[in-house]
């Protein structure tokens, strides 16, 4: 390696590898090292400084910056630079004073600061990649976008998929997507749900608007549809289910509350409010008691063909919810 004002004889320079933690002194290094090629003559452009963060590379240049003005203003720390920082060979500025000659360095270097190539490794393969941008497909003048300008992106994109639907359809995918729910902030919970279902088909490469969630033969592969019991079934078998009886000789009150309570869930529709339920929730889990009291079999056994019931709709309902955000990724990813 040959400087300008070097020795003519190539000048090696050793290759050095620092692994050590936070604090111990390897900005000082990379600093010494870049004055100390500088001091050799090197130009600011020939150097090049990347690590991962804009704040990790502010503090990089500013530690070379801060050194160099120190040893101009102080002897004593110009000749500490002096020997830390000088890399074998004959310096460019060897007639001149340590402390001249880092004033010297500390000028040319201020001037050609927008040369200095400091910064994070994403800028540096940026600046790399914009110098092909034929090669690599890009049009002339790409950019990166930063954060508020993804999010713009991505509403609009959002927007015009929404807008090519149909009202009644359109109206369905929302649904579908907002699972029923009404709630404030749709646009954003929208984009939120997209970016996690887009995620999904781009790990399992599903490209057919009919391909499966799930892999064949997993549990959760089955609608449940076909395993479901009719309702019109389930709720007589709840409402005529044994229940047991007080030393009185009458039926147990509790439980005939608790089963009126599971019907109107049922009846309803809440599945969450019936699967909620003490009574149901013991049988779900396998507890043979409620109020302990034993459940009677007759009554396990209906709650359970309820159960079925709703694990079927609930999973026709998900998989509905499913394929209403499939096609909104779909269509989202063709704008």
């Amino acid at each position: 390696m040959i400087l300008p004002g070097a020795p003519d004889a190539p000048l090696h320079l050793p290759r050095e590898v620092v692994l050590a933690s936070a604090g111990t002194g390897k900005t000082y290094t990379l600093s010494s090292r870049m004055i100390g090629l500088l001091a050799l003559g090197a130009p600011p452009e020939t150097l090049l400084a990347t690590t991962f963060t804009r704040k990790a590379a502010g503090e990089i240049l500013n530690r070379v910056l801060s050194r160099l003005a120190e040893a101009v203003l102080d002897p004593e720390r110009a000749r500490e630079l002096a020997n830390s920082a000088l890399l074998g060979g004959t310096p460019a500025t060897a007639s001149m004073s340590p402390q001249a000659a880092f004033s010297g360095l500390l000028l040319a270097l201020t001037r050609d600061l927008h040369r200095v190539s400091v910064g994070t490794l994403d800028s540096f393969f940026v600046g790399v990649a914009r110098c092909f941008p034929g090669e690599l497909g890009m049009p002339p003048a790409w950019t990166i976008s930063d954060a508020p300008t993804v999010l713009r992106l991505e509403a609009e994109a959002l927007q015009e998929v929404l807008s090519r639907a149909g009202p009644r359809e359109m109206v369905e995918l929302v649904r579908m997507t907002m699972r029923g729910e009404r709630v404030r902030g749709v646009q954003g919970r929208l984009l939120r749900q997209l970016t996690e279902i887009r995620d999904l088909l781009y790990q399992r490469g599903v490209e057919d608007p009919g391909g499966v969630w799930m892999p064949p033969g997993h549990p959760r592969s089955r609608t449940g549809e076909g395993d479901a019991p009719v309702w019109e079934e389930v709720l007589p078998l709840l409402e005529s289910a044994p229940l047991p009886f007080t030393s009185r000789g009458e039926p147990d009150r509790r439980f005939q509350d608790a089963v009126d309570a599971a019907l109107a869930s049922l009846r309803r529709e809440d599945w969450a409010a019936f699967c909620g339920k003490a009574l149901v929730r013991n049988v779900l889990e396998g507890t043979p008691t409620y109020y302990r009291a034993s459940i009677p079999a007759g009554l396990v056994t209906a709650i359970q063909r309820a159960l079925a019931g709703v694990r079927g709709a609930l999973i026709g309902t998900l998989k509905r919810q499913a394929q209403a955000l499939r096609t909104l990724a779909l269509a989202y990813d063709g704008v």
